[in-house]
């Protein structure tokens, strides 16, 4: 029997964007999962819920456990089902008046043959945070909650493309990785968002949402 699990971030076409052009950027090198909100206290959760979440022995953790696997979750999937050599976590308790039992806040750290993943969960922070960086050899992916991503790549000659991942509709010229704060060229810097396969598209597929330029920042 298969049973399916709602990880939340697992549908976001943000995080397809990456899985799509992970190849085109090299072997992947580092992962960056930030993964919290107020904590479930804070944003209403029902009391049920709560008894359950926050007891150590039922559910294991706190943060550590609730946010924690998604960064686990994706980190597996972008690396190809790769097993990490070690794991490290640090866990905190900031809230102790609010989480008595369990940490609200926490930092994972992954080490696989070549690559890190380090997974950010909490309970603490003051607004909610779903999102996760993949950083290639030849560029980085920053995939933000829903449809929101950020590509960046580059080259010596400056300015690179990207191969276009399946289904998207339109190629865009991505961010310049030259290592300097500085403006690269004078070129403009191109942010984007992928849309949902089905949203706006009859082709489905991950198609460009919208598209803002902007200069880099000297």
């Amino acid at each position: 029997m298969m049973v399916l699990t709602n990880y939340e971030t697992s549908w976001y076409a943000s995080v397809h964007e990456a899985y799509a052009r992970r190849e085109g950027f090299g072997p992947i090198r580092r992962i960056v999962a930030r993964h919290g909100h107020k904590g479930p206290r804070e944003i209403g959760c029902s009391e049920e819920f709560l008894d359950w979440l926050t007891d150590p022995e039922a559910n294991g953790a706190g943060a550590l456990f609730d946010f924690g696997c998604y960064g686990a979750v994706l980190s597996t999937w972008l690396l190809d089902g790769q097993r990490p050599e070690s794991v490290t976590a640090v866990t905190a308790q900031n809230k102790p008046d609010v989480y008595p039992h369990v940490d609200d806040d926490a930092t994972i750290v992954l080490a696989y043959d070549g690559a890190v993943a380090v997974l950010q969960a909490s309970w603490c922070w003051t607004h909610d945070v779903k999102e996760i960086d993949v950083f290639g050899e030849g560029g980085s992916v920053h995939a933000g909650r829903w449809n929101d991503a950020v590509v960046r790549a580059g080259c010596a000659a400056g300015v690179a493309r990207t191969p276009r991942p399946a289904g998207a509709l339109r190629q865009r010229v991505v961010v310049p990785a030259c290592g300097r704060s500085r403006r690269v060229c004078g070129r403009p810097a191109l942010e984007f968002g992928v849309q949902p396969a089905g949203r706006g598209d009859s082709r489905g597929g991950a198609g460009i949402r919208r598209d803002r330029s902007k200069r880099c920042a000297r």
